[in-house]
Protein backbone atom coordinates (compact mmCIF):
# COMPACT_ATOMS: atom_id res chain seq x y z
CA UNK A 1 0.00 0.00 0.00
CA UNK A 2 2.86 2.79 0.59
CA UNK A 3 3.86 1.82 -2.49
CA UNK A 4 0.96 2.95 -4.17
CA UNK A 5 0.75 5.97 -2.33
CA UNK A 6 4.13 6.87 -3.34
CA UNK A 7 3.23 6.33 -6.73
CA UNK A 8 0.24 8.56 -6.41
CA UNK A 9 1.97 11.21 -4.81
CA UNK A 10 4.45 10.60 -7.79
CA UNK A 11 2.39 10.96 -10.45
CA UNK A 12 0.07 13.83 -8.64
CA UNK A 13 3.96 15.39 -8.72
CA UNK A 14 4.54 15.40 -12.20
CA UNK A 15 0.76 16.34 -12.84
CA UNK A 16 0.95 19.51 -11.24
CA UNK A 17 4.63 20.32 -12.85
CA UNK A 18 3.13 19.68 -16.16
CA UNK A 19 0.18 21.84 -15.34
CA UNK A 20 2.62 24.74 -14.23
CA UNK A 21 4.33 24.04 -17.65
CA UNK A 22 1.61 24.17 -19.30
CA UNK A 23 0.23 27.53 -17.61
CA UNK A 24 3.91 29.18 -18.58
CA UNK A 25 3.35 28.03 -22.01
CA UNK A 26 -0.11 29.24 -22.60
CA UNK A 27 0.86 32.27 -21.17
CA UNK A 28 3.78 32.39 -23.72
CA UNK A 29 1.25 31.69 -26.51
CA UNK A 30 -1.25 34.36 -25.29
CA UNK A 31 1.20 37.25 -25.15
CA UNK A 32 2.22 36.70 -28.67
CA UNK A 33 -1.27 36.51 -30.22
CA UNK A 34 -1.80 39.66 -28.78
CA UNK A 35 1.87 41.12 -29.89
CA UNK A 36 0.73 39.30 -33.64
CA UNK A 37 -3.20 40.65 -33.12
CA UNK A 38 -1.36 44.33 -32.66
CA UNK A 39 0.48 43.87 -35.54
CA UNK A 40 -2.24 42.72 -37.41
CA UNK A 41 -4.07 46.17 -36.51
CA UNK A 42 -1.15 48.28 -37.30
CA UNK A 43 -0.89 46.07 -41.13
CA UNK A 44 -4.51 47.15 -41.82
CA UNK A 45 -3.90 50.84 -40.86
CA UNK A 46 -1.07 50.80 -42.97
CA UNK A 47 -2.97 49.43 -46.08
CA UNK A 48 -5.71 52.02 -45.25
CA UNK A 49 -3.34 54.73 -45.28
CA UNK A 50 -1.52 52.91 -48.54
CA UNK A 51 -5.12 53.10 -50.23
CA UNK A 52 -5.94 56.76 -49.68
CA UNK A 53 -2.24 58.03 -50.73
CA UNK A 54 -2.33 55.80 -54.12
CA UNK A 55 -5.98 57.65 -54.62
CA UNK A 56 -4.26 61.01 -53.82
CA UNK A 57 -1.34 60.06 -56.30
CA UNK A 58 -4.07 58.94 -58.92
CA UNK A 59 -6.09 62.06 -58.91
CA UNK A 60 -2.95 64.41 -58.73
CA UNK A 61 -1.29 63.31 -62.08
CA UNK A 62 -4.81 63.05 -63.51
CA UNK A 63 -4.69 66.67 -62.52
CA UNK A 64 -1.28 67.30 -63.50
CA UNK A 65 -2.20 65.91 -66.83
CA UNK A 66 -4.96 68.25 -67.50
CA UNK A 67 -2.73 71.44 -66.46
CA UNK A 68 -0.08 70.29 -68.89
CA UNK A 69 -2.56 69.88 -71.81
CA UNK A 70 -3.71 73.38 -70.95
CA UNK A 71 -0.53 75.00 -70.64
CA UNK A 72 0.01 73.21 -73.96
CA UNK A 73 -3.00 74.67 -75.70
CA UNK A 74 -1.94 77.94 -74.11
CA UNK A 75 1.40 78.17 -75.50
CA UNK A 76 0.37 76.62 -79.23
CA UNK A 77 -2.11 79.67 -78.98
CA UNK A 78 0.48 82.39 -78.23
CA UNK A 79 2.42 80.64 -80.60
CA UNK A 80 0.39 81.33 -83.82
CA UNK A 81 -0.60 84.37 -82.21
CA UNK A 82 2.76 85.44 -82.80
CA UNK A 83 3.39 83.66 -85.75
CA UNK A 84 0.29 86.02 -87.07
CA UNK A 85 1.95 88.96 -85.63
CA UNK A 86 5.37 88.12 -87.30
Amino acid sequence: MPDKIEQLEQLVSQVLSRQATLQAHNKMLTGRLHALEQTAEELKAAQAELKELRAWKKNTQNTLRRLSAKIDKELEKQKQAQDKIA
